[in-house]
């Protein structure tokens, strides 16, 4: 498998105002430059309950352009000034956009992922969106130095520690990219079963 720089895929402006929106323009940029054939692209970001869904698409660029980590969470941690615990939830959200051509058989029915019935679907292409999602809510300190981004701001409950406090194993098994990896697998294995 070929990555996107590999087959000379150009950098993709991130134009759109939602996860899927994104991903199907970099999913179709690499349609586009082989020709058609299977492609896949995602992206991904935090959203914080308390701001509406912000950071959301911003979330690389939350304080701005060319901003680090240290910059991006210390807005957050400003925003989130004195709110209370119960109003601090968040999840990390992963789309993925995977092309198929439009002969492929089509997988089984399931939740996990949906056709994509958007203009921006290159033709003679099936999109299917895939979406991984991660609940946990923000703390009032960083915690943590593993991970990268919002990972030491973004507590699970369930685990009892944030992001950055994982094992680099546990956290791909339970993150918003593990979890949206598990469904393509399921999704692929579900088309090429048929």
């Amino acid at each position: 498998m070929a990555s996107a720089s590999d087959v000379g895929v150009p950098e993709v402006e991130e134009t759109g105002s939602t996860y899927v929106a994104n991903a199907l323009l970099k999913a179709s940029a690499a349609w586009q430059v082989i020709g058609g054939g299977w492609c896949l692209a995602d992206d991904s970001g935090l959203s914080v309950d308390h701001l509406g869904g912000a950071p959301g698409v911003y979330s690389a660029r939350f304080a701005g352009e060319d901003v680090t980590y240290a910059d991006n969470n210390a807005l957050l941690l400003e925003r989130m000034t004195g709110v209370p615990e119960d109003e601090r939830g968040a999840a990390f959200i992963c789309t993925l956009v995977l092309l198929v051509p439009d002969e492929t058989p089509r997988p089984a029915e399931d939740p996990a992922w949906e056709v994509l019935e958007d203009p921006g679907v290159p033709e003679g292409a099936t999109a299917y969106a895939i979406v991984g999602r991660a609940e946990g809510r923000i703390t009032e300190a960083l915690a943590g130095s593993g991970g990268f981004g919002y990972d030491p701001l973004f507590f699970l409950p369930e685990e009892g520690v944030t992001f950055a406090e994982l094992t680099s194993e546990r956290k791909n098994a339970i993150s918003h990219r593990g979890l949206a990896l598990g469904h393509l697998r399921r999704c692929i294995r579900s088309i090429t079963e048929v």
